[in-house]
């Protein structure tokens, strides 16, 4: 793939990823805004939908860039994305739900910024790194100011 080709697709991959993220990271400023009819508890499970459904597009949209090539490759994408699930289903019956998926956040980013800190070059690596970073710090971020950690 062409370094022209790599960049578009970083590019597309950034403004999905962007696009999937706006709802989790500024959903509270609506709520700080009073522009909401329904209670905080209705509101922090919208919250938790949209954080569950751009950590379940990460995690996915990931396995696949980072190309299963082989067996223990499929093995460990496919474990990957089950645990995520598993974990995001008892995050909507747990009281503490957004701080798991906030926690998972960190975790993922672990699986791109340990590629790049072993020096591995994919042009997904990086949107990848700081989206996944960025979120779990802004979830974190909002939960503190909150007090819901």
């Amino acid at each position: 793939m062409s370094s022209t080709e790599s960049g578009h697709h970083a590019q597309i991959y950034t403004a999905i990823s962007l696009a999937l993220a706006l709802p989790v990271l500024l959903w509270p400023l609506a709520w700080l805004s009073g522009n909401w009819l329904e209670t905080g508890a209705e509101i922090q499970r919208r919250w938790l939908a949209a954080a569950v459904c751009l950590l379940m597009a990460a995690v996915v949209a990931d396995s696949i860039l980072s190309g299963m090539r082989n067996n223990r490759e499929i093995l460990s994408g496919t474990t990957w994305i089950i645990f995520t699930s598993l974990i995001a289903g008892l995050a909507f019956r747990t009281p503490f739900g957004l701080s798991l998926i906030a926690s998972l956040f960190g975790l993922h980013a672990l699986r791109s910024g340990v590629t790049i800190w072993k020096g591995k070059q994919q042009w997904w690596l990086w949107p990848a790194w700081v989206r996944d970073t960025g979120t779990a710090l802004i979830l974190f971020g909002w939960l503190a100011f909150f007090g819901y950690v």
